[in-house]
């Protein structure tokens, strides 16, 4: 999903898994609406491969609550959120992967 230019989204219980993002992310919101709040509410994220993140919010505002993350990859940044200038809530959210072996 590709969310900019003053977009305000409000995603609960979805799933998104098995999905693949050779340029971006799962979810790409950049300049999204800066006065509202943007919801990804009582998700999963799981076994989902991006070239640069899952999730990436970029100047916006964000409630992230009740949302499992599970054996992502990203080859670029991280695997699972990236946040820049942006106001984000994170909240009984679980963060799950295999252990990195180096």
């Amino acid at each position: 999903m590709f969310a900019t230019t003053q977009s305000l989204f409000n995603i609960k219980n979805s799933d998104f898994i098995k999905n693949f993002a050779d340029v971006s992310s799962t979810i790409d919101a950049l300049g999204v609406s800066s006065t509202g709040l943007n919801i990804i509410e009582l998700c999963t994220f799981e076994s989902n491969y991006a070239n640069k993140n899952t999730i990436s919010l970029n100047k916006a505002r964000a409630l992230i609550s009740k949302t499992q993350f599970v054996e992502n990859t990203a080859t670029e940044r991280t695997k699972n959120l990236f946040l820049g200038f942006s106001e984000v809530n994170i909240t009984d959210c679980t963060f799950r992967s295999a252990p990195v072996n180096n």
